[in-house]
């Protein structure tokens, strides 16, 4: 998580503590919660899911659906749009977040 945060912190997400952004993605209860910046939502939808897949059924399901609840994000939204960043033809930013996004997860 902490490779996440130095990725996202201050770019996806609006800046935070590290020990606050690690509380948050574990979705513990009481904690400051994630704030996406504007332009990130599509982004913010591939590291979900790329987080997600890391996950067992049924805690991928649970973890993904409070995730999106807590950052306001429609789950129509999110299926239309995670794959977004690695489609056939993704805008520049979209290929390099993916990139470094599957240099965290070693694929």
């Amino acid at each position: 998580v902490s490779k996440i945060y130095e990725l996202c912190n201050g770019t996806q997400f609006k800046e935070m503590d590290e020990v606050d952004f690690f509380h948050a993605i574990n979705l513990h209860p009481d904690t400051h919660p994630l704030q996406i910046n504007q332009g990130e939502k599509v982004r913010v939808c591939y590291l979900i899911s790329r987080l997600g897949a890391t996950l067992e059924t049924p805690s991928k399901e649970e973890w993904t659906n409070t995730i999106l609840d807590r950052l306001d994000i429609k789950p129509q939204f999110f299926r239309s749009k995670y794959r977004q960043p690695v489609s056939d033809m993704p805008s520049d930013a979209n290929a390099e977040f993916a990139s470094a996004v599957k240099e965290i997860f070693g694929k």
